[in-house]
Order: C-alpha cells, then sequence, then structure tokens
C-alpha cells in the first residue's frame, strides 16, 4: 500500500491510498467528525447549576410554614392579654313621634373592671333629663326592663340640651354603679354577678342604652351595643388563613 500527500490545498489533509487522492475523502485540518462533549463546567454544566433544586421546596415551604406558625401564636399569646371588649350601636327613636339620632359606644376592661360610655347625639324632640343603661330583656334587641347601670342617671350626663356628647369611666367594683334592683335580681346579691350579667346581657343583645327626654320621660332614643370585633383578633383570623394555605400548598407539592 502506497501514501501520498494531496496538494489540493493549504487547509486540507487527506491520507490516500490505493490508487490515490481523488477518490478519498478530504477532511478540513482542525475539524473532527466526532463531537467533543463539553468539560464539567462548561456552558451545559453552568445551566445545569443555575436551576433550583426541586428537591429543596418541600423544605423551603416547610420552613416558611414553621416561621408563620410561630408568629400566628405569639400573636395569639398577645391577644390572650388584650381584655378590653368593644361595644357599639347607632341610637334612634324608641318612641312613637321620638326624634334624635346618635352612637353609643361601651369598652369594657375586664382586667381593670372598668366601663367607658361615649355617646353623641342629636335633634331630639324634648331636652335631656337622664340616661341609663338597662339590662337584661327577654328577649334580644328589643323589649323594655329596669336600670342596670348607675342609680338615677348617669354620672356627668347632660341636662337641659337636644343635641350633645357624653363620656365617662364607671367602674364595675363599685356597688354603687348598680342599682340595688339588678345587683338582687340579675346578680345574685353580688357586685361581680351583676358584673357577669351586665355582659352577658351585652353579648346576647339584652342590654341597652337609653336617653330619657323631657317630652319622652320613659326614654326617646336608645341602642342595644353589639359586640364589636378588635382589628388584632381580624388580623389572628387572616394570619390562620393563611397558614392553612401554605400548608395545604405544601402539601400539594410533596
Amino acid at each position: 500500500m502506497q501514501t501520498m500527500p494531496c496538494n489540493n490545498g493549504a487547509d486540507l489533509a487527506s491520507v490516500c491510498t490505493g490508487a490515490g487522492c481523488p477518490n478519498r475523502a478530504k477532511v478540513p485540518v482542525g475539524r473532527s467528525r466526532v463531537r467533543s462533549t463539553p468539560a464539567r463546567g462548561g456552558r451545559e454544566a453552568r445551566h445545569a447549576d443555575n436551576q433550583p433544586d426541586k428537591g429543596d421546596y418541600p423544605m423551603r415551604t416547610r420552613s416558611w410554614q414553621s416561621c408563620f406558625l410561630a408568629a400566628t401564636l405569639s400573636l395569639t399569646s398577645s391577644l390572650a392579654s388584650a381584655t378590653v371588649y368593644t361595644y357599639a350601636a347607632d341610637l334612634g327613636p324608641e318612641a312613637l313621634g321620638a326624634t334624635g339620632s346618635g352612637i353609643v359606644k361601651l369598652k369594657f376592661d375586664d382586667a381593670t373592671n372598668d366601663l367607658s360610655i361615649h355617646a353623641d347625639f342629636t335633634g331630639l324632640s324634648g331636652t335631656t333629663t337622664i340616661a341609663h343603661i338597662h339590662c337584661c330583656t327577654a328577649t334580644a334587641g328589643t323589649g323594655t326592663i329596669g336600670v342596670a347601670v348607675t342609680p338615677g342617671t348617669l354620672p356627668g350626663f347632660p341636662v337641659g340640651v337636644s343635641a350633645g356628647s357624653y363620656s365617662a369611666l364607671i367602674d364595675l367594683d363599685l356597688a354603687s354603679s348598680f342599682t340595688s334592683a339588678f345587683i338582687n335580681n340579675f346578680g345574685g346579691a353580688t357586685v361581680a354577678g351583676a358584673r357577669t350579667a351586665l355582659f352577658a346581657g351585652l353579648d346576647a343583645g339584652t342590654a341597652y342604652f337609653n336617653i330619657h327626654t323631657s317630652k319622652f320621660p320613659g326614654g326617646e332614643i336608645r341602642a342595644f351595643p353589639e359586640r364589636v370585633p378588635e382589628p388584632a383578633s381580624l388580623l389572628l383570623g387572616a394570619m390562620g388563613i393563611g397558614a392553612l394555605v401554605l400548608t395545604r400548598r405544601g402539601r400539594r407539592r410533596l
């Protein structure tokens, strides 16, 4: 067998066997028919390294869930020490021919047993005489009953006006804050029992705030205050829903 160089181009190299070069394939210098595999660290390797490890997702999800649940439990603990309860309602006429409107808000702190009262009223057909909190009617949101807080009238309530505002802080540790009839009939003859009965009545919708006037001595406008959710309670509910959603999403990925 004879080998012969080919001079068909400076960039070509061929190996000729037998009769000669023309019938043999020519392979360009520097090129190869076999593709090389990029070394580790090449473009393919870099692309692979940039891809997240799907196996990490459950662990990351569980980590976020743990943090979220821990924050929810912390807020729950804080709310457990929050002891202020708010009740509010719109004041409206309670007798035929009565006019007037307004709002009333009550806040009870069960750590101090203080009751704060705030009321705004306007447009009364008569002028104010007295105001009370009554409790507890037989049916929620309707009916009449005797006075619970306070005997005579609420301390400092404005007299002789058809519009105004009122604010007061009542110490419910004092027997003088309740009528004797309410203590005996609803409180089991104790101040603590009367306090419990009052707020049971507020929660049940059977306690009402009443403003009496010269034209309607039995009461011109009143309202049955209802419990108002605190912002922190709403936040806790939202966080609880969020934790549930995260948990469900985590389970789907596992």
